[in-house]
């Protein structure tokens, strides 16, 4: 028997559940740093991996051979070269926008952002990774002593004025600002602003710079540093003396004695790097062939604290960390509504009336000022407004165009939008003349009582889509009279009001103008019922559906720029009514409705995942810690039916909240009887109902002749049942299997002697 107090029992169980639990990597690396490097691993070829800054998490981001990835400073793009071909690709942290930018060879990132320096012969080229767009930066002939020479660049200083490198200049005795030196391989500095300099800085290879100091780091291989080959750095400003060359690390060349490819993270603090074995005495040298291993190493403290994050028999090499958000949901994303505009006028006559295009943030934090690229003559863009509210005025100017049609491409960019730029096309077509092609009508009148009122409009068009005077008669069909306030043939826009005669049911509303006309359905109910609510921009007016304005207090306007797919979802609303939503929190709904029974239904979409939005009615919790996409997935259609019951004269209450954002896209509150559950074969619970395979909360059971409201969710499974976790330590470190297998096993073992004991 085992003794509880027993001090060899208690030690064992502690190391063996310090094995469980204790993780690989560096316990004091960055928590949201990222590293990508490549990796031989898998399909005997070198493709791009990504990991944490601890060395887990590790997955495969290529499958077509890649090998050199680097982060942009901003961590937006991923840039790699392709083998054996040499091109310059990008791609986002999920894999996403994998796009080939430039023919030749990916160098190193600007630290200023301005794009990734490539390489093709001796030219070096500035890239956009956004447009693909490029300009000559420099070449090799513009620094005297590069003639004849190799010369690899390995970055350029913060301020854009020293290039480091390594070159054969010295490999036969160089003399350069600094002296003479003979190196086979060495790091040179080198000055835009006098390209006949040149200063030794070390002998080795793969030279870099940080983003936020004048260090320069390179591998040392010669006989000018202590150990070797190993990571030294030495300040811009010691050039001539060298006298601040020292060695990041320094460690015995016994373990992994080749310390290859260091780079500098984007924040400054780190370095990451490869290092190989000792297969062949005394290092591997010959990339590929050799097991290099990636390791990690703070810029401050003990110089010999470097911690190992692969461990693969294989080749991990270029390594590069990005410290910070990854590129996506948590960054300010350009929206851009809507994508195209159409403008049209007559030859000699007037301009068109200017059009906006909106600019928000469908993303978290806020936009920086957006710039505009346009070269169409006709159009001009101005833009206004600020943050995550800026607008775009689309202003054309015909005067001496001909007849035709003409097209051309907005593009607009935001500095830290991770997916800027985004783009809009606009249309000009020029004719002879304008002719009445459309009326629109619109109003609040989609529910109204018996013998109420309501106004509506209606806005005649021509073919180009600009205001067109035109006679309008209105006419309502099946009951009610229309009382036009405005009239003529030199009016664009027409108002009147719709009068209720006390019939209920569904009225057509006509405005006509000879053989062009526009309609609108009004309902008229006692209980204003069934009343439907399209919330969020009016820019989407669904025939049918109010708007939410006369509801909702608190809450701003948003516009889903993706397509939301309503397929095979029971009771979805029209498309456009989840095209804009209702957010921020809290924000709540009114409506004065009588006392009785209804159905609410609530409509949702999300292109993210990660919601916990909260949902009362009366004063009751619907919806707890509600995630719309982990439910029905990104940009797909969801709705959820809700038995309510009102009985304090009040009308119905809704109220949204979260700690972060919350929102939907529409509602109905819909005439109901309440019928009793029937069973379903699942032990006598309530009928499912709904789309999301939820039950419908069971019936009256105050006997007030109503529905109740469910009872509050108190666990986010919106039945209030119990939810069981097994499997798995929400934040534990990972372990290795075998590891765990090996100490589990040896556990078993010695309590087994310690029981014979």
């Amino acid at each position: 028997m085992i003794r509880k107090n027993n001090p060899l029992f208690l030690k064992i169980v502690a190391i063996f559940f310090m094995s469980l639990y204790a993780a690989p990597g560096l316990a004091e690396s960055p928590s949201n740093g990222w590293i990508v490097w490549a990796t031989n691993r898998e399909d005997n070829r070198h493709e791009i991996w990504m990991m944490k800054a601890d060395g887990t998490g590790k997955t495969r981001l290529t499958t077509t051979n890649a090998r050199m990835p680097a982060w942009s400073p901003d961590g937006r793009w991923i840039s790699y070269e392709t083998v054996p071909v040499g091109n310059t690709r990008v791609m986002r942290w999920d894999k996403s926008e994998d796009k080939q930018i430039f023919a030749g060879k990916p160098l190193f990132w600007m630290w200023d952002g301005s794009g990734i320096v490539c390489r093709v012969n001796d030219d070096f080229y500035l890239v956009n990774p956004d447009t693909g767009s490029n300009s000559l930066m420099f070449r090799k002939s513009d620094f005297s002593k590069a003639s004849g020479k190799d010369l690899n660049p390995g970055g350029i200083t913060v301020d854009g004025r020293w290039l480091v490198a390594h070159t054969n200049y010295y490999r036969n005795g160089g003399t350069g600002n600094n002296g003479e030196f003979n190196a086979y391989h060495a790091a040179a500095i080198l000055d835009f602003n006098n390209t006949n300099d040149i200063w030794f800085f070390g002998s080795g290879c793969e030279p870099s710079t940080p983003p936020d100091s004048d260090w320069v780091y390179h591998v040392c291989g010669g006989t000018f540093c202590d150990t070797k080959p190993d990571v030294f750095r030495m300040k811009i400003a010691d050039r001539a003396s060298r006298s601040s060359y020292t060695a990041v690390m320094a460690h015995a060349d016994d373990d992994w004695g080749h310390e290859y490819f260091p780079r500098v993270s984007t924040d400054g603090n780190w370095v990451v790097y490869g290092a190989s074995d000792t297969d062949p005495e005394p290092y591997c040298h010959d990339h590929d062939p050799c097991n290099y291993e990636i390791f990690i190493h703070p810029l401050s403290g003990d110089n010999n604290n470097r911690e190992q994050l692969t461990f693969n028999a294989q080749n991990d090499q270029w390594p590069h960390l990005y410290v910070g958000d990854l590129w996506g949901s948590d960054n300010p994303q350009l929206s851009v509504s809507p994508s195209s505009l159409s403008f049209g006028g007559v030859s000699g006559g007037a301009n068109p009336n200017p059009k906006d295009v909106t600019v928000s943030n469908s993303g978290s934090g806020t936009l920086a000022s957006v710039s505009i690229n346009e070269n169409a003559a006709w159009l001009n863009v101005a833009v206004s407004g600020s943050g995550n509210n800026q607008t775009l005025t689309n202003n054309v100017d015909i005067d001496g165009m001909s007849d035709g049609t003409y097209n051309t491409t907005v593009e607009v960019s935001c500095s830290n939008a991770s997916n800027s730029p985004q783009n809009y096309s606009a249309t000009l077509v020029i004719s002879q003349q304008a002719i009445l092609a459309t009326i629109e009508v619109g109003g609040d009148c989609a529910t109204i009582l018996p013998n109420s009122s309501c106004d509506l409009t209606a806005s005649a068009k021509d073919q180009f889509d600009a205001p067109f005077a035109a006679e309008i008669a209105w006419q309502a069909s099946g009951g009610g009279s229309m009382n036009p306030q405005s009239s003529g043939a030199s009016v664009t826009e027409h108002t009147s009001t719709f009068t209720s005669d006390g019939s209920q049911g569904d009225f057509i509303v006509t405005a006509q103008s000879g053989g062009v006309s526009g309609t609108t359905t009004i309902h008229v109910s006692s209980t204003a019922l069934p009343l439907r609510i399209n919330c969020g921009s009016n820019d989407y007016d669904v025939n049918g559906w109010e708007r939410d304005d006369l509801f909702v207090s608190g809450g701003a306007d948003w516009i889903n720029p993706d397509t939301v797919d309503t397929s095979g979802v029971e009771n979805a609303a029209p498309p456009d009514v989840y095209k804009s939503v209702r957010h921020a929190s809290p924000h709540s709904f009114s409506f004065s409705i009588p006392d009785g029974s209804y159905l609410l239904r609530l409509h949702f979409a999300d292109k993210y995942t990660g919601r916990s939005m909260n949902y009362f009615v009366e004063g009751q919790q619907i919806l707890t810690n509600f995630d719309i996409a982990s439910e029905v997935g990104i940009n797909k259609a969801l709705v959820k039916d809700f038995q309510v019951t009102i009985s304090d004269g009040d009308g119905m209450q809704i109220l949204a909240e979260s700690d972060g954002d919350v929102f939907e896209a529409g509602l109905e509150i819909l005439a109901t009887v309440v019928e009793e559950p029937q069973p379903d074969g699942d032990g006598g619970q309530p009928q499912d109902g709904g789309p999301d395979g939820g039950d419908l909360p069971a019936a009256d059971t105050t006997g007030d002749g109503g529905g109740d409201l469910p009872a509050a969710d108190t666990n986010g499974d919106e039945g209030d049942q119990e939810i069981v976790v097994s499997g798995g330590c929400s934040g534990c470190a990972s372990m290795q299997p075998s590891d765990s297998l090996v100490g589990l096993l040896g556990l078993v073992f010695l309590l087994g002697v310690l029981r014979r004991r």
